[in-house]
């Protein structure tokens, strides 16, 4: 039943007209999750569905909505959809989070490549003001169940044979098949865990709209068939996605295959398209393309080109719109490269001798690469946004040795650290 809500896949004026009338037939509510004891908290019977995800909501939470946002990726600019109510099951204890999604009800609309699903997950108080942030889950196919998994935890394996999955709606989606024998490597992920909500930018009260005469509320409680415009408006900007330290003669490199993928910040603002924006949430996105930067001696980091579109939440029918109004988020992987020399060295404590030779960081044991300041929009919405990221065969960074080294780790031992830095060795 779900499966009739989605977006049409058909491009253009038709698909917006289709949405805007599926927006006001809809026959079932986004389920609306309420903490322990109070009043309208959802539940299922039978065996209990895998978790979707979990984590953090800001404190006073009273309930959790949460849609999934139609995969939008053959969409032309300018065309609307509805975001996809979703039946969850979920609780709120000690400001915690968690959400329990049967993968059969998810509708193939929703599902990217990859088993790639987009989640808008929306946090209440009882006064009406809310907050919104989103994040990308991904389904697996694990012997003979499918489960939740995070996105970056699974990006190494996501090319395995895939294995169809019937979604909602009777329609087979292919989905990543992992071995049993590799669910050791899955555990953090799965069944109980699933992908992690990331951040909620603060409360905001209902938002107000511009009338013929000024500003007025709209009238009514939340928007009852709200509906996201992806608009023509994208900029491209420099992602930031590791960093070396070499010392004297020495040299290093970065390779990356962007089929990996990785999971990059999404930006929120309730008033404006390019000001007062805070973080809210990740979206992962993946390619199909490499590049290998050539050794070089410098401190430097290493770059490549993110797409990102502006979204604009609006309404059909009455009601307040919830924030966010308007949001920014990683559309795509351009395949541009660049580099930024002369970096400040670190001062790493987390260290190793190594013999003369080239090492390198190339598994997904240990520490994924993250940088808070990665996407650089800074000079477009005030801030500048978040990367995650896996190391596999094909995303690595390597440094070639000329004399036995020290290398550190800034969160752990060189294997397993996030990043790494050279030094002398004493």
């Amino acid at each position: 039943m779900l499966g009739q809500h989605a977006a049409s896949r058909s491009p253009g004026r038709s698909l917006r007209r289709r949405n805007l009338a599926a927006l006001v037939g809809l026959g079932v509510v986004a389920a609306v999750l309420t903490a322990p004891g109070s009043s309208g908290a959802h539940a299922t019977e039978g065996p209990a569905a895998p978790v979707a995800f979990s984590g953090a909501v800001p404190q006073g939470t009273q309930s959790v909505t949460t849609y999934a946002q139609p995969n939008v990726q053959a969409l032309t600019p300018g065309d609307v959809v509805a975001s996809i109510p979703l039946d969850v099951a979920g609780t709120i204890s000690d400001d915690t989070y968690q959400a329990r999604i049967d993968p059969a009800t998810v509708p193939p609309e929703a599902i990217r490549p990859g088993g790639l699903v987009d989640l808008e997950v929306i946090a209440r108080r009882s006064n009406g003001e809310s907050t919104t942030t989103l994040l990308t889950a991904r389904l697996v196919r694990v012997g003979s169940r499918v489960d939740w998994a995070d996105p970056v935890e699974t990006s190494n394996v996501g090319d395995s044979a895939a294995g169809n999955f019937r979604a909602a709606g009777g329609e087979s989606v292919p989905l990543a098949r992992f071995d049993e024998a590799a669910t050791d490597d899955l555990s953090s992920t799965q069944s109980e865990v699933g992908a992690r909500l990331e951040q909620f930018p603060p409360f905001m009260p209902p938002l107000t709209a511009n009338g013929a005469k000024g500003t007025k509320e709209l009238a009514g409680g939340p928007c009852a068939y709200p509906y996201w415009e992806y608009t023509k408006t994208f900029r491209t900007r420099p992602a930031t996605i590791g960093t070396t330290y070499p010392v004297k003669n020495d040299v290093a490199w970065m390779s990356v295959s962007s089929s990996q993928g990785a999971s990059y910040g999404v930006a929120s603002s309730g008033t404006a398209k390019f000001s007062g924006f805070t973080v809210s949430g990740t979206r992962f996105i993946q390619s199909g393309w490499g590049f290998k930067w050539a050794a070089s001696g410098a401190q430097r980091s290493y770059r490549k080109g993110i797409k990102y579109q502006l979204m604009e939440k609006k309404c059909y029918g009455t009601g307040y719109l919830e924030p966010p109004k308007f949001i920014w988020r990683p559309y795509s992987e351009t395949g541009g490269t660049s580099q930024n020399k002369g970096l400040t060295r670190p001062n790493w404590k987390n260290c190793e001798g190594i013999a003369k030779g080239t090492w390198w960081r190339d598994s997904d044991k240990g520490h994924a690469y993250q940088y808070g300041a990665s996407v650089k929009l800074h000079n477009v919405i005030g801030i500048d946004l978040s990367i995650k990221r896996n190391y596999s065969d094909n995303q690595k960074f390597a440094y070639d040795l000329k004399k036995p080294r020290r290398l550190c780790g800034n969160n752990d031992d060189p294997a397993h650290a996030g990043k790494v830095m050279a030094k002398v060795r004493r």
